[in-house]
């Protein structure tokens, strides 16, 4: 059995999608018409993480994954403090987290950004998008 998950974060990037879920694979990229993304999460270290906020007319952006069910506990646990919602992204209903508490003031580590980014752009995602979500003022990415 297996479950499909929408990515917006960090687990854009396959690489560490993958340490978390190994059967991971890519079935489509896509948006949650009526969301967007915004660093509004406290994470364990800290800085802020991003989380699925609802904004009219907007489009969050990101990747649906296939993965085994017995690899649910693990991205359960690598996502602490989120609750899990269902969501539509590409046509297809799948699972995501959304961060039930208060916004952080804080704002995110360079390395999360970066990482958001970089998994963004290998997937082709609107640069548009990218930029003017995933990109806080004053960040410079890596290259």
């Amino acid at each position: 059995m297996t479950f499909l998950y929408f990515a917006y974060g960090s687990n854009l990037w396959h690489p560490r999608m993958l340490e978390r879920c190994p059967s991971a694979t890519v079935v489509a990229t896509g948006s949650v018409d009526g969301f967007d993304v915004a660093y509004r999460k406290p994470g364990v270290d800290g800085t802020a993480k991003l989380d699925l906020v609802e904004r009219p007319g907007g489009a969050a952006h990101g990747v649906v994954y296939r993965i085994g069910q017995e690899e649910s506990p693990a991205l359960d646990a690598a996502e602490p403090g989120y609750e899990r919602v269902l969501v539509v992204a590409a046509g297809i209903r799948c699972r995501t987290y959304r961060w039930p508490g208060e916004p952080t003031a804080e704002g995110p580590a360079g390395w999360y950004v970066d990482l958001a980014i970089a998994g963004a752009r290998s997937h082709g995602l609107p640069e548009a998008w990218i930029t003017g979500s995933l990109l806080p003022a004053g960040h410079q990415p890596a290259e």
